[in-house]
């Protein structure tokens, strides 16, 4: 088996993660305070396990 680095691999896992970094760094205004409102069904498909 050859394991090699995968360049390709590398820029879909930063497209992946980049939506969520920026998330982080830039939540909306007082978003703590609607965190509690959120469609629970829809907050369980987001666990999935």
């Amino acid at each position: 088996m050859n394991f090699g680095f995968s360049y390709v691999g590398l820029i879909y896992l930063v497209m992946l993660m980049l939506p969520n970094i920026i998330w982080t760094k830039n939540q909306p205004k007082d978003y703590e305070k609607y965190v509690g409102n959120e469609n629970k069904v829809l907050v369980a498909f987001e666990w999935d396990g």
